[in-house]
């Protein structure tokens, strides 16, 4: 089993001056048990055209599940403090620093099998716990040709360090001892109104909670995907009666719920910044490409299902199986 994470020595160090200075890698961060080994992928001002403010949500962890014929695929979200973020120093695009408030870490794993591939891969998020902005992203893709990106996000855009194996014999190795490195920099647009700072994708499964709660009825914000910069608008669009079957834990205890429940549905539409941007990619969600929509229990902000394209499959649904309230 590969190693979570960790930059590693010669590329980046990470540097947490959170609540002191130190130079770290990710890696020993983590199997220091600092953060442990949970999940998928950010600290900054305002991330959003808007207030700049994203309420967190009651839940801590949500695990949803799909399956379309011979496609199957589940993934596990957590939502966490982070104190003592460790944040990768250099890179270029004036990189983000801490600004104080609330470090939150947010963590998903995917698996998928689908008909031509299979997916796993796990990611981390380092985000402003007050507006949602994020300041570092690591993706870890384990299996065959695994490979682990890092994201570190700047005022001007994104420097990315992908890391591979060299060969076989380093495959077998943590990810630390991979010594195919490249770097990348993706600088944002010129002109890009209201996108001042930029939010990972993974949170557009809070800001969708925001939204289906009944705080709102609408937000914008700008996201960076793989590539590129997107401006993502996120409208909810009335309330039906969703089936549901999934474990609560709250409380200490853990109890069944099933039956009918009001949901919003949020839907999320995307379109890059820069039409002419010359790293193009098609934004992806969970694993979910195409028109996005996100089912929110109107009484606890929970994701109760989440619509969109399973790549080679076609439309897809991932429905809760479990969650955690306090």
């Amino acid at each position: 089993m590969q190693s979570a994470m960790g930059i590693g020595g010669p590329y980046w160090t990470m540097h947490d001056n959170v609540t002191r200075s130190r130079s770290v890698t990710l890696w020993g961060v983590l199997k220091g048990g600092k953060l442990g080994l949970l999940l998928w992928l950010t600290l900054c001002p305002t991330a959003f055209a808007g207030d700049g403010n994203l309420p967190m949500p009651a839940w801590t962890q949500v695990r949803l599940e799909a399956s379309q014929g011979f496609a199957k695929a589940r993934t596990a979200v957590t939502l966490r403090p982070a104190p003592d973020a460790p944040l990768i120093e250099g890179g270029k695009g004036r990189p983000i620093e801490p600004n104080g408030g609330s470090v939150m870490l947010a963590k998903a794993e995917i698996r998928a099998k689908l008909p031509f591939q299979r997916k796993h891969w796990i990611g981390w998020v380092w985000f402003d716990g007050t507006s949602g902005a994020a300041a570092q992203r690591v993706r870890l893709k384990l299996g065959k040709d695994p490979s682990r990106k890092s994201y570190r996000f700047g005022r001007d855009g994104i420097h990315r360090v992908v890391a591979k194996p060299r060969d076989a014999n380093e495959s077998k190795l943590e990810a630390d001892a991979w010594t195919d490195v490249r770097h990348v920099y993706f600088p944002y647009p010129s002109t890009r109104p209201g996108c001042d700072d930029v939010i990972d994708p993974l949170l557009l499964l809070v800001v969708a909670g925001d939204l289906g709660s009944g705080a709102d009825s609408h937000k914008t914000v700008c996201v960076f995907n793989k590539k590129t910069l997107y401006r993502a608008d996120l409208k909810a669009e009335g309330t039906e009666e969703l089936q549901v079957r999934y474990d609560l834990k709250t409380g200490g205890r853990q109890v069944s719920k099933e039956g009918l429940v009001p949901a919003t549905k949020v839907r999320v539409s995307t379109k890059l910044v820069d039409p002419q941007a010359p790293n193009r990619d098609d934004f992806e969600f969970l694993g979910l490409e195409g028109e996005i929509s996100i089912w929110v229990d109107r009484a606890t902000g929970l994701p109760l299902a989440v619509d969109g394209e399973l790549p080679d499959v076609g439309p897809g649904r991932f429905k809760l199986t479990a969650a955690n309230l306090p």
